[in-house]
């Protein structure tokens, strides 16, 4: 019986490791960025979010949350006349005010408590062949209590773009 347990145990092993799994990640929630008109994401360079003021009930709210990588919310942030503003707050369920979470704020909020270096992208156009997002504009910010000190802007083409012939 004994000499049957490493067998059994390769077995199992085996046919689990070819079972589809049973269950699928979600794409993470990202802070989203309106300049204008245009539309995008924005994220600091050293890391994933763009970080929000703590709160109690900001925690409960992410705790909350169940359906995405990230969870939620995350922030809706708009450039302006080079200050960056919060907006709104986002999460699995759509866009949702500011005062939910912080009573405290008016709309738009200077979004003072984000420093350091970000980028962002604007206005979607494609993927490429490894399935990576294109957008036309890519924004390099310097940002210094919400308010932006360096700016620098690369526009991107669609010849960038995975087109099947």
């Amino acid at each position: 019986m004994l000499a049957i347990m490493p067998l059994l145990r390769s077995l199992i092993l085996l046919i689990s490791a070819a079972a589809p799994p049973i269950f699928a990640a979600t794409e993470p929630l990202v802070d989203q960025v309106f300049v204008g008109e245009r539309t995008g994401v924005i994220w600091p360079k050293k890391c994933c979010w763009v970080g929000l003021p703590s709160s109690d009930k900001l925690r409960e709210v992410a705790i909350a949350e169940r359906c995405s990588a990230i969870g939620g919310p995350v922030g809706v942030f708009r450039l302006d006349h080079g200050k960056l503003f919060l907006t709104a707050l986002y999460r699995c369920g759509g866009p949702f005010p500011v005062q939910e979470i912080y009573p405290q704020y008016k709309s738009p909020q200077l979004a003072d408590w984000v420093s350091g270096l970000h980028s962002a992208r604007l206005d979607w156009l494609c993927r490429d062949s490894a399935s990576r997002p294109i957008y036309r504009t890519e924004l390099e910010l310097e940002i210094k209590d919400g308010i932006v000190t360096i700016l620098k802007e690369r526009t991107n083409d669609s010849s960038a773009c995975n087109v099947k012939g």
